[in-house]
């Protein structure tokens, strides 16, 4: 999942910094789905748009700038179970849905009481 940036030396390095800062969650919704999904048809509809388009989407970024405006609320937000839904909300505003029972799933698995 890497693709190379363009801009600033400060704005790509920030960009990488922001992505290191949720891509590992991203790769673990893959396990999500497989986990959280009631049934296999439900686990391959979400598999696809995993691999389609949520893929798809963070491989797209060719301005460091896009990336950086578009998740750098991730990087500011402490708690995983915060990213998590951070993320969701993400892929929602680009039209990806990934059902809730799969996104509260992993979320309680990153839970930590504050």
């Amino acid at each position: 999942m890497t693709t190379t940036l363009k801009g600033t030396e400060k704005q790509v390095k920030y960009a990488e910094d922001i992505k290191k800062g949720f891509i590992y969650l991203i790769e673990d919704l893959k396990n999500a789905i497989t986990k959280y999904s009631k049934d296999e048809e439900m686990a391959k509809k979400y598999m696809e748009i995993y691999n389609n388009e949520i893929i798809t989407l963070i491989n797209s970024y060719t301005e460091a700038s896009d990336l950086i405006n578009d998740w750098k609320e991730v990087l500011t937000t402490k708690y995983e179970a915060d990213k998590i839904m951070i993320i969701n909300n993400i892929l929602k505003q680009k039209e990806i849905k990934i059902t809730m029972r799969i996104i509260k799933g992993m979320k309680e698995e990153y839970f930590v009481e504050y």
